[in-house]
Order: structure tokens, then C-alpha cells, then sequence
């Protein structure tokens, strides 16, 4: 999926001056959430650049398969960001893009993390974790 972003952002970058950021934080679930057991909260990724942008009304079909036609010049087959929100959806994540002609996009996907809860003696945890 980050592979997808920032190909994404290498292709529709303005010249010299480029730049993509990428960012991840982790953001726990809020005690309101109901979730499954192990879960403790989403892994959030960013790919932030300051190309072209994309106009509003192509926004609309961006992830839909097939629908890369927002500039005159070709690059890809239209099934990169399509691909990316399945693959987030399937994870149970999700996908959100903000973007503006001529500023940049901004692409952030949520996946949620879980850890596998187990009771682990002191020694154990010393062991677990390399004699620290």
C-alpha cells in the first residue's frame, strides 16, 4: 500500500522542488470503541506531497478501478489506489485523501494493531526481552 502512495507521488510531482513526507503514528483506540480482543488501536500512515493536486470532481472516482484519466498524461492502468483502499478495507482500515489542485495530496491510511496478550512471569519477560 505505501509502495502505491509514493509511486503515486514520485509520478504526478512537480519538478525540482518535490517533496513527499511520509509520517506514521500510532493512535490508540478511545475507550468508547467496541473492539475486538487484542486490539489496542491503528497504525496511521501518511504520504503527504506537494504536487500537482488533484481536482475536486475527479476525487469523486479515484479509487475506483479504471478511473485514472485526472490529467492528460497517462501513467498506470488506474488500479493502484483502488488496490489500496482494498487491501486497507481488508485489514479492516481505511483510506482518506484530501487534495487540492495545484498544492499537493494528501493520502492517509488507518490499519489497526493488536498484540497478542500473554502473561509472562518476570523471568520470562527478562528472557522475552534479551536480558534488557
Amino acid at each position: 500500500m505505501l509502495f502505491h502512495l509514493i509511486m503515486n507521488s514520485i509520478k504526478f510531482a512537480k519538478k525540482k522542488d518535490s517533496k513527499i513526507l511520509i509520517k506514521l503514528t500510532y493512535r490508540p483506540f478511545s475507550r468508547e470503541h467496541d473492539v475486538p480482543d487484542g486490539w489496542v488501536g491503528f497504525l496511521v500512515t501518511k504520504v503527504i506531497d506537494n504536487g500537482l493536486g488533484i481536482a475536486i470532481e475527479t476525487q469523486k472516482t479515484l479509487f475506483h478501478t479504471f478511473k485514472e484519466k485526472y490529467l492528460e498524461m497517462k501513467h498506470g492502468v488506474g488500479i493502484g489506489l483502488s488496490t489500496v483502499r482494498a487491501i486497507a478495507e481488508a485489514l479492516c482500515g481505511e483510506v482518506k485523501l484530501r487534495s487540492q489542485l495545484g498544492e499537493g495530496t494528501k493520502v492517509c491510511f488507518t490499519m489497526p494493531v493488536s498484540i497478542k496478550k500473554q502473561s509472562l512471569s518476570q523471568g520470562e519477560l527478562h528472557k522475552h526481552l534479551g536480558g534488557i
